[in-house]
């Protein structure tokens, strides 16, 4: 018994010294790089590696860098702590560290992230893994750069300059510095593939472009070239827009803008230029077409566009009195400037400011044209007449109109008054202008310029206004002529086109865009409109709404005699129900046509 009680203390004795034995490490911890994909990779292709850390004990901190061939692989991005990445050694073992205190950096010129990448797990004592078990310390992202299919090393850094990848033991008071051991990663990427030359291709938005509105192309999509050994990146964009086999616009940028002058289909082609070590059998260029519609200008607003004053007859009542009042403008489309003045009574006020542009809180200018801050030609106050000399401004660059929400008002200009009588006066606008597609650069032929000619036909239902856009010309007063027929529904006017000598038509064909209240006229097909220009019929694509028809056509501009004299295009459109009558009136039309050119002719020659 006393033998079997001296075994039991002495064990009790043993396990009481082992119990104050201070922990040492077990074992020799480990650093290993764990690729995603070590195998069959290509050029280009994405993969990642995880930088792992097993077999610690009383672990308190660490610091890591590692190294890579940068001529075969690039380094794209790294995620560490609990708070990129939940995966990471700091959600299991240290999960109120959140981020990396001291960070490395990427050098992908030198194939490198270098300490200090550094992270104290714990704040006062070590921690220790289960054994075997890999945690991860952070994952670092690469991509294929070049060819090895002989295999290339992702390694840990270890020597000089950066120092050592190290670890530390923390015991109560006592830290000691280890170097663990390294297991390193090698990649493999497929045999290096056929070269292939660069390859063009494009997009462009919108898709429907318009004539004279921005084009955006993007040749981002095309693809670089590879000459056996690297990839070739796209140096240079080559652009033909016309498709006269001459490029207007070489760019180092893959994306670029462009208008069109003109509607139609236009064959724009793209070539691109991406120089390597190619064989001579492999180009380093390549090329594509594509045919770009672009459609003729939206049709005319069917409500005419309304600049006008909130507030036209003030009564003065009290000296001193301040009065302001708001010009305004609605129901506009594809609107690119606007001129006014206004007029008072000088005797009842004073104008003493006026205001426009993002200054008031519903500007045009603020909703349609945020890069417009003031007028372009300020407003002159002349205050012993009682009028503002009207004021020009642009609301957006040329070619480049703006289009408002159907029946909202917009600010154009503030006016503020001080009362100087008492009295009532009227506050009238004069000189209103709007402009509808002006020149693109403001010098013909770069520009088109589109008028918008109005014709009210009065009837005992009332009265109706007949649009007409078109780009033949840069006068109102050269769309003249202009009658309606209630009996034959004939609608007939003269479009005197003039060469960009004169004005602004420098194009091979005009078109016309009339719209038509049906209250005036009403067919039971659109198929049933028929339009003659100078005698001859024409294509014509009509369109239609609740209230009105849009009839759009094209006709040819001036191709003989003198280029600089106006050319008179006559146009009448009739439905064609009327057919029995419309021979007669187009033969009649045109004999006047004829008479009228005689007489220009006769004019010109006794100026």
């Amino acid at each position: 018994m006393k033998k079997l009680l001296s075994i039991v203390v002495a064990a009790l004795m043993l396990a009481s010294m082992v119990a104050f034995v201070p922990k040492v490490f077990a074992q020799v911890p480990t650093m290993a790089i764990r690729p995603s994909k070590s195998t069959g990779l290509e050029i280009l292709e994405e993969f990642y590696v995880d930088i792992t850390f097993r077999d610690f004990t009383d672990l308190y901190g660490w610091q890591v860098g590692i190294q890579w061939d940068p001529s075969k692989l690039e380094c794209t991005d790294v995620l560490y702590g609990k708070a990129a990445w939940p995966e990471s050694i700091f959600a299991v073992l240290a999960p109120a560290r959140t981020t990396l205190p001291m960070t490395g950096t990427i050098d992908n010129a030198a194939g490198q992230i270098y300490p200090p990448y550094a992270e104290s797990l714990t704040g006062t004592g070590g921690v220790t893994g289960t054994p075997g078990t890999e945690y991860k310390l952070m994952r670092v992202f690469f991509k294929v750069k070049g060819f090895a299919p002989e295999g290339t090393t992702i390694s840990f850094i270890v020597s000089d300059p950066y120092g050592p990848v190290s670890c530390w033991s923390k015991w109560p008071n006592v830290a000691e510095l280890l170097t663990p051991a390294f297991e390193n990663a090698t990649i493999y990427t497929v045999a290096p593939a056929v070269p292939e030359s660069p390859v063009a291709n494009f997009t462009w938005s919108p898709i429907n472009p318009i004539v004279f509105h921005n084009v955006t192309f993007d040749a981002s999509v095309s693809t670089p070239g590879f000459d056996g050994t690297a990839i070739c990146p796209i140096t240079e964009y080559r652009w033909d827009f016309d498709g006269d086999g001459t490029f207007e616009l070489n760019t180092t940028d893959p994306v670029v803008i462009h208008k069109f002058d003109w509607y139609g289909d236009y064959d724009v082609t793209l070539e691109v230029y991406a120089p390597g070590n190619y064989p001579p059998d492999v180009p380093d260029t390549d090329r594509i077409t594509k045919t770009v519609t672009v459609s003729p200008p939206p049709p005319t607003p069917v409500s005419p566009t309304t600049v006008y004053i909130d507030q036209p007859v003030i009564n003065a009542t009290t000296i001193g009195q301040t009065i302001t009042v708001t010009v305004k403008i609605k129901d506009f489309i594809q609107l690119w400037g606007w001129q006014l003045g206004v007029k008072w009574d000088p005797t009842i006020l004073n104008c003493t400011s006026v205001t426009a542009g993002q200054e008031l809180s519903t500007s045009v200018f603020k909703v349609l044209a945020p890069g417009r801050f003031t007028i372009y030609i300020p407003a002159t106050i002349n205050q012993t007449g009682g009028y503002i000399i009207p004021a020009a401004e642009c609301l957006t660059y040329p070619g480049e109109g703006v289009t408002g929400e159907a029946g909202v008002s917009y600010d154009l200009m503030k006016l503020t008054f001080e009362v100087k009588g008492t009295g009532v006066t009227n506050l009238h606008l004069y000189e209103v202008a709007t402009t509808y597609y002006p020149p693109i650069s403001g010098t013909p032929p770069e520009g088109q310029t589109i008028i918008i000619d109005t014709y009210t036909v009065r009837t005992n239902m009332g009265d109706f206004t007949i649009y007409i856009l078109t780009n033949s010309t840069g006068l109102y007063s050269d769309i003249y002529g202009h009658t309606f027929s209630m009996d034959t529904k004939e609608l007939h006017f003269i479009i005197l086109a003039r060469s960009y000598k004169i004005q602004s038509a420098e194009t091979s064909y005009g078109f016309a865009n009339v719209t038509i209240p049906k209250a005036l006229v009403t067919v039971t097909s659109l198929d049933e409109w028929v339009v003659f220009v100078n005698g001859e019929a024409v294509a014509v694509t009509p369109s239609q709404n609740a209230t009105h028809y849009f009839l759009y056509f094209t006709y040819p501009h001036r191709t003989d005699g003198d280029p600089t004299s106006p050319y008179p295009h006559e146009i009448i459109i009739v439905p064609e129900y009327l057919n029995p009558m419309l021979a007669v009136l187009v033969l009649t039309a045109f004999a006047t046509l004829l008479i009228k050119k005689q007489l220009y002719k006769r004019q010109k020659t006794t100026r």
